[in-house]
């Protein structure tokens, strides 16, 4: 393996440059360096098509994140990953955090029938009919107005 500082051929596998003392790269030793630590790469996956999947996978992806995290510290320097773990922790919270706001909008919507006499059409409007739409305002049946929520 040749050196890139001072261009001396060395041997294979060597980590150091015999005639220039250069520690050489592990590219040129053909080693990529530890493993990626296969629960940072998971989770990271995970949280980037939780938003397809309405948050639902952000719930994996943030747990299997933070244990990818305590496993990474663990190895020294055995694995690898803390990036992805990071990103994949991030992107759960935020999807998980805009799920739920998502959800507490859609809560505060008013439920359109007040009564159990009345069957909702199936577009959930308050129907549109000639005996509805000949009344003046404030004579819509109470039964037909939409219930809010207290």
């Amino acid at each position: 393996m040749r050196c890139k500082k001072c261009d001396y051929d060395n041997d294979d596998g060597a980590s150091m440059c015999v005639g220039c003392g250069a520690y050489l790269s592990a590219a040129d030793l053909g080693d990529t360096g530890p493993p990626v630590s296969e629960y940072a790469a998971s989770a990271l996956l995970l949280a980037l098509v939780s938003p397809l999947l309405a948050g639902m996978s952000a719930l994996v992806a943030l747990p299997l994140g933070v244990v990818a995290l305590v496993q990474i510290r663990r190895s020294r320097g055995a694995l690898r990953g803390t990036g992805r773990a990071v990103a994949a922790i991030i992107i759960s919270v935020i999807v998980i955090a805009a799920t739920l706001a998502v959800a507490v909008q859609l809560e505060a919507l008013p439920v359109p029938w007040a009564c159990e006499d009345c069957q909702p059409p199936e577009t959930g409007m308050l129907p549109m009919t000639p005996d509805t739409l000949a009344r003046p305002c404030g004579e819509v049946p109470s039964h037909a107005l939409p219930r809010m929520r207290c």
